[in-house]
């Protein structure tokens, strides 16, 4: 099986790629998506804007869930190219 990969975006030299069997889980709070990562350091904490947190964690569920894209890679916020795996996220608010 090929592993999937969540890839984030939030400047042309500023990004990260996480397996997806290292998602802890997904939050909605205050009309954001919280993504919780295991990572080498300890938690990774990835926050994007919505405008409809539930829809947008249906978006990225459905995504993780379906097939395999091509390459593995599954692009979650790129907000270079202003690309969203759900149509209601508008941006990366923070990665700590």
């Amino acid at each position: 099986m090929k592993t999937k990969f969540l890839l984030f975006q939030n400047a042309a030299n500023d990004c990260l790629a996480y397996p997806v069997d290292r998602l802890k889980d997904i939050e909605g709070v205050n009309g954001d998506v919280v993504f919780n990562f295991d990572a080498p350091s300890g938690e990774q904490v990835i926050t994007i804007s919505t405008a409809d947190e539930f829809q947008a964690i249906k978006d990225v569920a459905e995504a993780i869930g379906g097939p395999v894209h091509s390459d593995g890679v599954i692009v979650i916020a790129d907000d270079v190219a202003g690309t969203y795996i759900s149509s209601q996220m508008t941006g990366i608010d923070s990665v700590a």
